[in-house]
Parts: structure tokens; sequence; C-alpha cells
């Protein structure tokens, strides 16, 4: 009877050991998007990492280009940079402080100063915080003019 007792307090105290020291992991997985006003462009995450590249008619009318990255694990108010990226050189950056939540909007107008010079060229674009500081790349766009 004492052994069973033993073993059962053993069992008791290994239960709740592992029950209060174990280290919880968090699985989290950032995603993000671009769209043009409410239309999807690219869609993609850190686990399927696949790199789109899109072409962008700047002849077509739109208001935003909205690049949105979301991290479940956060909702602050984080300092962003956005940069198109030509041959590893930046032809332009962006800049917001704003809730990581919230798309980051460029409006078309500013989209049309950097296109005209690079046209049938994939520009890279990449998303920079303070949780992804080497970067995302969103993907490519290509700006081409149809009529």
């Amino acid at each position: 009877m004492r052994s069973l007792i033993k073993i059962l307090i053993l069992i008791i105290t290994l239960g709740i050991s592992d029950y209060t020291f174990a280290k919880v992991e968090t699985d989290t997985i950032t995603t993000w998007r671009m769209t043009k006003d409410s239309e999807l462009l690219i869609e993609s995450n850190h686990f399927n990492s696949k790199i789109y590249a899109v072409e962008l008619n700047i002849v077509e009318k739109y208001e935003y280009l909205n690049i949105s990255v979301f991290y479940d694990f956060n909702s602050d108010t984080i300092n962003r940079k956005i940069k198109f990226i030509d041959d590893k050189k930046t032809i332009a950056e962006f800049e917001d402080d704003n809730n990581s939540r919230l798309p980051f909007k460029l409006p078309k107008k500013e989209i049309d100063k950097i296109s005209s010079g690079v046209l049938n060229k994939p520009i890279a674009i990449v998303y920079n915080d303070s949780i992804s500081e080497n970067g995302i790349l969103i993907g490519f766009v290509i700006f081409t003019k149809e009529q």
C-alpha cells in the first residue's frame, strides 16, 4: 500500500511539474497580400512562400495599391517601410507609422511617379518593420502601359 501511495505521489508530482514548467511555443504564420483597391493581386505567407509577379497597367484607374502584412500576435502601432527595388537599387521608399493590422496604402499618384521609368521590368516590393527587420519580399510588379 505504501509503495502504491509513493508511486501515486511521484506521478502527481511529475504531472504538476510538467504542466507548470513546460515550454509553450506559439505557432504563428506571417501572411501578406497586395491589392489594387479591393482586387487581390498577391497573397502568400511564410509557410508556402510563393513569390508572385503581377502586371500593373498604369493606365488603369484605381485609388490605392494596398500592402497588408498580418502578424497574429501583434496589433501595435509600428513604423513600416515599403521599398520598390530595381536591380538592387531602391527606386522608391514609403514609410508610415500605423497599426500593424491596417493596410499600408500607396496612392496611385505616388505609384505613377515611379512607374514611368521602369516600364516592363520586374520591380521587387519589399516590406520592413521592427518585427521583420530583414524584410519580406511581397512579390514583383511589372508596370505596363496598355490602352
